[in-house]
C-alpha cells in the first residue's frame, strides 16, 4: 500500500500538506527544493482549495450528527469525501481538563468538528477527519493507498488494534479511545524533600533542564497511579531534552495484575 504522510523521510512516496494562508515564502523555490530532496512526490494545498458542502443538519445540539461533502484535487486525482460527525475515538466520559496550580477547569470540545466517512465511489475506503475553523486533518484509506493531510497517529494505532486477532483466538475489535486530556499550565508546588513529575525543578540534578528519564517515568507512574488505574494507558508529553538523545520511555506490558504500565491489569 502506498502511504502519503506529512513530515516523514524519503521512504514515504507521497505527501499532502496544508499551506498556512499567510506564511511568507512557503512556496519559494528554496523551500520546495528542500521538500524534493526528502520526498518523491507531494502536493501543497491551501484551505481555499478544499471545498466543504453541508448535506444535512439533523438538529442544533452540540452533539448533533452533521453530514458534509469535502472535495479537493491533489496528486493528479480528485477527492470527494462523504463525512458524518463521529466521536468513536473518544470514550463517552472524555473531557479535557486544564490544570493551573490547584485550580482545574474543563475545556469545551467541539464534537461537531470530528468526522468519519468514505471516498464517494469507493465503498471499501475509509476516511477520518477533524475539520476546525482554521485547520483540517484528514486520513484517507483506499484499496491501494493511504493519504494523510497532516498526520493522525491515534487513528493509525486504533486501526492496528482493531484489525488484530489476539492469540489467534478470535478476539478482535479491541481499539483505542481517549478518556481524558489534562493540560498543566503551571508547575506543581511541593514541600521540601517531596517530588512531583510536574514540579518546577528537575531531578535528581536540579541544575539540569531535564529529569533523568527513568526517574521521571517512575515519578509520573507513582503520582497518577490512582487515576491511571481506571484506564489502560497513560502518556506524559513534556518539553524536556533528555540525556543521550532519548525521546521517551515506557514500561513493557506485563501479564501480572497491578504491575506498572502495559496491558490493562483489570
Amino acid at each position: 500500500m502506498r502511504q502519503c504522510l506529512l513530515f516523514l523521510t524519503s521512504l514515504v512516496p507521497f505527501v499532502l500538506a496544508l499551506r498556512p494562508p499567510d506564511e511568507p515564502g512557503f512556496g519559494s523555490p528554496q523551500r520546495l527544493e528542500k521538500l524534493d530532496s526528502l520526498l518523491s512526490d507531494y502536493d501543497i494545498l491551501s484551505l481555499s482549495n478544499i471545498q466543504q458542502h453541508s448535506v444535512r443538519k439533523r438538529d442544533l445540539q452540540a452533539s448533533t450528527h452533521l453530514e458534509t461533502l469535502l472535495t479537493f484535487s491533489a496528486l493528479k486525482r480528485h477527492f470527494k469525501l462523504y463525512l458524518t460527525s463521529s466521536t468513536e475515538r473518544f470514550s463517552q466520559n472524555f473531557k479535557v481538563v486544564v490544570v493551573d496550580g490547584k485550580d482545574e477547569s474543563e475545556y469545551t470540545v467541539k464534537w461537531q468538528d470530528f468526522f468519519s466517512g468514505h471516498v464517494v465511489g469507493e465503498p471499501d475506503s475509509r476516511v477520518l477527519a477533524h475539520i476546525g475553523d482554521d485547520d483540517i486533518t484528514i486520513r484517507i484509506n483506499t484499496d491501494g493507498a493511504e493519504y494523510n493531510i497532516e498526520i493522525e497517529l491515534i487513528d493509525r494505532v486504533d486501526d492496528i488494534y482493531r484489525n488484530t486477532s489476539w492469540d489467534n483466538a478470535g478476539f478482535k475489535g479491541y481499539g483505542i479511545q481517549i478518556e481524558q486530556i489534562r493540560i498543566l499550565k503551571s508547575p506543581q508546588e511541593v514541600k521540601p524533600g517531596e517530588r512531583h513529575y510536574n514540579m518546577a525543578k528537575s531531578y535528581p540534578n536540579e541544575e539540569k533542564d531535564a529529569w533523568d528519564v527513568k526517574m521521571l517515568l517512575e515519578q509520573f507512574s507513582f503520582d497518577i497511579a490512582e487515576e491511571a488505574s481506571k484506564v489502560c494507558l497513560a502518556h506524559l508529553f513534556t518539553y524536556q531534552d533528555f540525556d543521550m538523545g532519548t525521546l521517551g520511555l515506557a514500561y513493557v506490558g506485563s501479564p501480572r495484575a497491578n504491575s506498572h504500565g502495559g496491558v490493562c491489569p483489570k
